[in-house]
């Protein structure tokens, strides 16, 4: 079984409306169905995320945890239910085109032989003063420490910050962790 705790359709949506939506307010998913392969994983399920809540999604191994996470970033269709995103009912197609609002932390991060700047910052315009910000983790802050392919040399907490400073970085207003 699948259960939160404090958890953070109209195809005539104008391209206006998705340039508006920059930040996220509320999410709300009504009756979510997600089926993969014909096979049920999760059924009925409602979701409200509002802003500035931290929510926690609990359930056994299997429970459809990682399948949400999948929806909700836009990479799985739900085969039911009902998107509403700041008030504004959407399609999934339209959900999907807003992916530049969530960030995403998941469980085996993805890291480049290269430096811990490089790896941070993605071939992103930030400028030289980003570097040296207070918000790198103390373990991060030699920005021109070499890494292996995969993270090599870093330890799992490293490479877990090393991925949330990256996604907060980017200003997602909504940063999803597997």
């Amino acid at each position: 079984m699948l259960e939160t705790t404090n958890l953070l359709t109209d195809e005539s949506d104008s391209k206006e409306q998705v340039k508006r939506c920059h930040t996220i307010d509320s999410l709300v998913w009504k009756n979510l169905r997600i089926e993969v392969n014909d096979k049920v994983l999760i059924s009925d399920l409602n979701l409200n995320l509002t802003k500035g809540k931290i929510y926690v999604l609990k359930g056994v191994n299997g429970s459809g945890k990682t399948t949400l996470i999948e929806t909700l970033l836009g990479f799985v269709a739900p085969s039911q239910g009902e998107i509403m995103l700041n008030a504004e009912s959407l399609s999934f197609e339209r959900y999907k085109e807003l992916s530049y609002l969530f960030g995403y932390v998941p469980q085996e991060v993805n890291l480049f032989q290269s430096t811990v700047a490089e790896n941070v910052l993605i071939g992103k315009p930030f400028g030289q003063e980003l570097l040296t910000l207070s918000l790198w983790p103390k373990q991060l802050r030699d920005v021109n420490r070499l890494i292996g392919d995969g993270g090599k040399g870093l330890s799992g907490g490293e490479k877990k910050r090393l991925t949330i400073l990256r996604e907060s970085l980017y200003g997602a207003p909504l940063i999803i962790f597997d």
